[in-house]
Protein backbone atom coordinates (compact mmCIF):
# COMPACT_ATOMS: atom_id res chain seq x y z
CA UNK A 1 0.00 0.00 0.00
CA UNK A 2 0.95 3.46 -0.88
CA UNK A 3 1.29 6.20 1.97
CA UNK A 4 -2.42 7.79 1.48
CA UNK A 5 -3.95 4.85 0.13
CA UNK A 6 -7.90 4.09 0.85
CA UNK A 7 -8.19 0.96 2.56
CA UNK A 8 -11.92 -0.98 2.50
CA UNK A 9 -13.27 -2.57 5.57
CA UNK A 10 -16.32 -3.33 4.37
CA UNK A 11 -19.69 -2.69 6.69
CA UNK A 12 -18.39 -2.52 10.65
CA UNK A 13 -21.82 -2.86 12.90
CA UNK A 14 -21.74 -1.88 16.67
CA UNK A 15 -23.48 -3.44 18.96
CA UNK A 16 -24.74 -2.39 22.37
CA UNK A 17 -23.65 -5.04 24.51
CA UNK A 18 -25.92 -6.87 26.39
CA UNK A 19 -26.23 -8.62 30.22
CA UNK A 20 -28.21 -11.19 32.20
CA UNK A 21 -29.01 -10.38 35.76
CA UNK A 22 -29.83 -13.37 37.84
CA UNK A 23 -32.09 -13.37 40.93
CA UNK A 24 -31.90 -16.25 42.89
CA UNK A 25 -34.41 -17.78 45.48
CA UNK A 26 -33.63 -19.93 48.03
CA UNK A 27 -35.47 -21.16 51.85
CA UNK A 28 -31.44 -21.08 53.03
CA UNK A 29 -28.86 -18.74 53.36
CA UNK A 30 -27.13 -18.83 50.60
CA UNK A 31 -23.24 -19.50 51.19
CA UNK A 32 -20.27 -17.17 50.17
CA UNK A 33 -18.93 -19.49 47.86
CA UNK A 34 -21.97 -19.63 45.48
CA UNK A 35 -20.52 -18.92 42.27
CA UNK A 36 -22.36 -18.52 38.84
CA UNK A 37 -21.56 -18.70 35.06
CA UNK A 38 -22.43 -18.89 31.89
CA UNK A 39 -21.48 -20.73 28.83
CA UNK A 40 -21.98 -20.21 25.35
CA UNK A 41 -23.92 -22.76 23.78
CA UNK A 42 -24.58 -21.50 20.32
CA UNK A 43 -23.21 -23.80 17.20
CA UNK A 44 -20.41 -21.29 16.48
CA UNK A 45 -19.17 -21.98 19.87
CA UNK A 46 -17.44 -25.74 20.35
CA UNK A 47 -18.67 -25.88 24.18
CA UNK A 48 -15.07 -24.79 25.61
CA UNK A 49 -14.93 -21.52 24.74
CA UNK A 50 -17.25 -18.64 25.91
CA UNK A 51 -17.31 -18.95 28.93
CA UNK A 52 -18.74 -16.11 31.47
CA UNK A 53 -18.18 -15.37 35.19
CA UNK A 54 -21.57 -13.44 36.62
CA UNK A 55 -20.61 -10.95 39.30
CA UNK A 56 -22.31 -10.90 42.63
CA UNK A 57 -24.42 -7.74 43.41
CA UNK A 58 -25.06 -8.18 46.61
CA UNK A 59 -27.83 -9.67 48.64
CA UNK A 60 -29.16 -12.41 45.87
CA UNK A 61 -28.57 -10.86 42.52
CA UNK A 62 -25.50 -12.27 39.95
CA UNK A 63 -24.71 -10.02 36.85
CA UNK A 64 -22.82 -10.66 33.74
CA UNK A 65 -22.53 -7.86 31.02
CA UNK A 66 -20.94 -7.78 27.50
CA UNK A 67 -22.69 -10.45 26.14
CA UNK A 68 -23.47 -10.84 22.47
CA UNK A 69 -26.82 -12.41 21.94
CA UNK A 70 -27.15 -15.62 21.56
CA UNK A 71 -27.65 -18.72 23.86
CA UNK A 72 -26.04 -19.91 26.91
CA UNK A 73 -26.49 -22.36 29.99
CA UNK A 74 -26.01 -20.79 33.40
CA UNK A 75 -24.85 -22.63 35.60
CA UNK A 76 -24.31 -22.30 39.86
CA UNK A 77 -22.53 -24.44 42.04
CA UNK A 78 -21.31 -23.63 46.07
CA UNK A 79 -20.52 -25.09 49.43
CA UNK A 80 -24.13 -26.73 50.49
CA UNK A 81 -25.90 -25.92 47.24
CA UNK A 82 -26.94 -28.54 44.63
CA UNK A 83 -25.21 -27.81 41.58
CA UNK A 84 -27.62 -27.23 38.62
CA UNK A 85 -28.47 -25.55 35.02
CA UNK A 86 -30.63 -24.09 32.74
CA UNK A 87 -30.79 -22.43 29.42
CA UNK A 88 -31.30 -18.73 29.09
CA UNK A 89 -31.21 -17.01 25.73
CA UNK A 90 -30.23 -13.24 25.44
CA UNK A 91 -30.88 -11.22 22.72
CA UNK A 92 -29.33 -8.45 21.11
CA UNK A 93 -28.94 -4.62 23.06
CA UNK A 94 -30.95 -6.20 26.02
CA UNK A 95 -30.76 -6.37 30.07
CA UNK A 96 -32.41 -9.62 30.47
CA UNK A 97 -33.31 -11.15 34.07
CA UNK A 98 -33.65 -14.63 35.25
CA UNK A 99 -34.83 -16.16 38.45
CA UNK A 100 -33.15 -19.69 39.34
CA UNK A 101 -34.20 -21.56 42.35
CA UNK A 102 -31.42 -23.57 44.62
CA UNK A 103 -31.78 -26.16 46.47
CA UNK A 104 -29.16 -27.90 49.46
CA UNK A 105 -27.04 -30.49 48.03
CA UNK A 106 -24.65 -33.47 49.86
CA UNK A 107 -21.13 -33.25 48.28
CA UNK A 108 -20.03 -36.44 46.15
CA UNK A 109 -16.34 -37.01 46.23
CA UNK A 110 -15.89 -38.98 43.05
CA UNK A 111 -12.25 -40.80 43.00
CA UNK A 112 -11.20 -41.35 39.11
CA UNK A 113 -9.26 -43.84 37.57
CA UNK A 114 -8.17 -42.52 34.29
CA UNK A 115 -5.29 -43.36 31.85
CA UNK A 116 -1.83 -42.21 32.75
CA UNK A 117 -1.52 -40.94 28.88
CA UNK A 118 -2.36 -37.36 29.23
CA UNK A 119 -4.23 -34.69 30.20
CA UNK A 120 -8.40 -34.57 29.61
CA UNK A 121 -11.43 -32.19 28.90
CA UNK A 122 -13.91 -33.96 30.85
CA UNK A 123 -18.12 -33.76 30.14
CA UNK A 124 -20.12 -35.15 33.10
CA UNK A 125 -23.46 -36.20 32.30
CA UNK A 126 -25.84 -36.15 35.73
CA UNK A 127 -28.97 -38.24 35.51
CA UNK A 128 -31.09 -37.65 38.87
CA UNK A 129 -32.85 -41.32 38.37
CA UNK A 130 -35.95 -40.43 40.57
CA UNK A 131 -36.30 -37.01 39.00
CA UNK A 132 -35.61 -37.93 35.40
CA UNK A 133 -33.69 -34.85 34.98
CA UNK A 134 -30.04 -34.69 33.33
CA UNK A 135 -27.65 -32.65 32.98
CA UNK A 136 -23.67 -31.63 31.77
CA UNK A 137 -20.52 -30.10 33.38
CA UNK A 138 -17.22 -29.35 31.85
CA UNK A 139 -13.62 -30.21 33.51
CA UNK A 140 -10.59 -29.99 32.50
CA UNK A 141 -8.55 -32.84 33.95
CA UNK A 142 -4.57 -32.32 34.58
CA UNK A 143 -2.46 -35.53 33.80
CA UNK A 144 -2.43 -37.52 36.70
CA UNK A 145 -5.36 -35.86 38.26
CA UNK A 146 -7.41 -38.74 40.97
CA UNK A 147 -10.24 -36.19 41.65
CA UNK A 148 -12.36 -33.54 39.45
CA UNK A 149 -10.84 -30.20 39.99
CA UNK A 150 -14.34 -29.32 42.00
CA UNK A 151 -16.65 -31.26 44.25
CA UNK A 152 -19.96 -31.54 42.28
CA UNK A 153 -23.07 -31.45 44.69
CA UNK A 154 -26.50 -32.58 44.66
CA UNK A 155 -29.84 -33.46 46.14
CA UNK A 156 -30.62 -36.41 47.86
CA UNK A 157 -31.74 -39.09 45.72
CA UNK A 158 -30.08 -41.78 43.34
CA UNK A 159 -27.83 -40.24 40.33
CA UNK A 160 -26.25 -41.67 37.30
CA UNK A 161 -22.63 -40.22 36.88
CA UNK A 162 -20.91 -40.43 32.84
CA UNK A 163 -17.77 -39.03 32.17
CA UNK A 164 -16.49 -39.08 28.51
CA UNK A 165 -13.00 -37.80 27.60
CA UNK A 166 -12.32 -35.76 24.72
CA UNK A 167 -10.68 -39.11 22.85
CA UNK A 168 -14.13 -41.22 23.04
CA UNK A 169 -13.21 -43.10 26.57
CA UNK A 170 -16.11 -43.18 29.04
CA UNK A 171 -16.86 -44.59 32.71
CA UNK A 172 -20.25 -44.38 34.50
CA UNK A 173 -20.91 -45.06 38.18
CA UNK A 174 -24.53 -44.89 40.37
CA UNK A 175 -24.63 -42.56 43.96
CA UNK A 176 -27.37 -42.57 46.01
CA UNK A 177 -27.43 -39.23 48.35
CA UNK A 178 -29.09 -39.58 51.65
CA UNK A 179 -31.85 -37.91 52.66
CA UNK A 180 -29.23 -36.56 55.71
CA UNK A 181 -27.53 -34.60 53.23
CA UNK A 182 -24.17 -36.07 54.19
CA UNK A 183 -21.40 -36.86 51.37
CA UNK A 184 -20.94 -40.36 49.54
CA UNK A 185 -17.86 -41.08 47.89
CA UNK A 186 -17.23 -43.14 44.59
CA UNK A 187 -15.06 -44.49 42.27
CA UNK A 188 -15.29 -44.26 38.41
CA UNK A 189 -13.36 -45.80 36.13
CA UNK A 190 -12.52 -44.63 32.58
CA UNK A 191 -11.65 -47.07 29.61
Amino acid sequence: MEPGSTWDLGVIRLHKPSSLIATVLSTQDLPPSLSLSLQRTDAAFDGWLGGFWMSHQGANRYRSSSLEAGKYTLTWNGGGIADGSRSVEVGADTEERTDLTVERGAPVWLDLELPELRSFRLVMTETNLDRGTERTQRFYVERGATRLPTTPHFVPGRHRLRLETDDGRSGETTVEIPSDYSGVSATLKIH
